[in-house]
């Protein structure tokens, strides 16, 4: 994918941060990031109030979309989740469609950030957004695949949460059916249909991810929960 220079921070981030990646090096010799970027970043970590104010100087010189990631992020370590949020709808509405991928990671980040601040209506439409985009792209490629089910997990997570099993079980389907991190869908597929009570499908999925890997610790945790729980 390319980007504008001016973006590519926010690709390192995007990983660094809400993802998470334990070779900072390794990040690094991925994606060049600008000094002034990393500077706004890591003083983030232990001082955002510092790294919001260096980012909102940085604003009134230029409306630069790393300044402005700097920003979200600052505001998000600081639990302003709901200002967070806002700035990085900002931020996703200021990029070109050209950067498709990371305007999806921005939404993501986007939904991270009002989950965080209870509007999971909000969390929901964000990750709808992406999900639509994903499904009617005409050249899927694995990244965007990969990325389509990770987001229908995490919008089924909030369905469920919000009372609304059913809808994420749609998801679970979904996600399923793309053919890609089967075991992760069938296993969180299975412990929402145990909380529901249908022991039965859940001891399906927990059987099936035993089918692919006979010795997957969480599976097999699964089917004793479900074990217990049978009458």
């Amino acid at each position: 994918m390319r980007l504008h220079f001016s973006y590519t921070p926010l690709l390192f981030l995007a990983a660094l941060f809400f993802h998470g990646i334990s070779d900072v090096h390794a990040a690094r010799t991925i994606v060049t990031t600008s000094q002034e970027y990393q500077r706004c970043t890591n003083l983030s970590k232990e001082h955002a109030d510092q790294a919001l104010e260096q980012a909102e100087q940085w604003l009134r010189i230029s409306r630069n979309p790393s300044a402005m990631h700097c920003k979200a992020i600052s505001l998000f370590n600081m639990n302003k989740y709901e200002d967070a949020a806002e700035t990085l709808d900002i931020l996703h509405d200021m990029l070109s469609d050209k950067d498709a991928t990371l305007k999806f990671n921005l939404q993501r980040q986007s939904a991270k950030a009002w989950l965080r601040a209870g509007n999971s209506a909000n969390a929901i439409n964000r990750l709808g957004n992406v999900i639509a985009s994903l499904i009617m792209d005409e050249r899927p490629n694995p990244l965007h695949q990969r990325l389509l089910v990770e987001i229908l997990m995490e919008r089924a997570d909030i369905y469920a949460s919000s009372g609304e099993p059913l809808l994420a079980v749609q998801d679970y389907d979904h996600a399923e059916s793309i053919g890609l991190l089967t075991d992760r869908v069938m296993l969180e597929r299975g412990r929402l249909y145990l909380r529901m009570g249908e022991t039965e499908l859940a001891m399906e999925d927990a059987e099936a991810v035993l089918r692919l890997h006979p010795n997957h610790h969480a599976a097999r945790t699964l089917l004793a929960d479900i074990v217990s729980q049978s009458p």
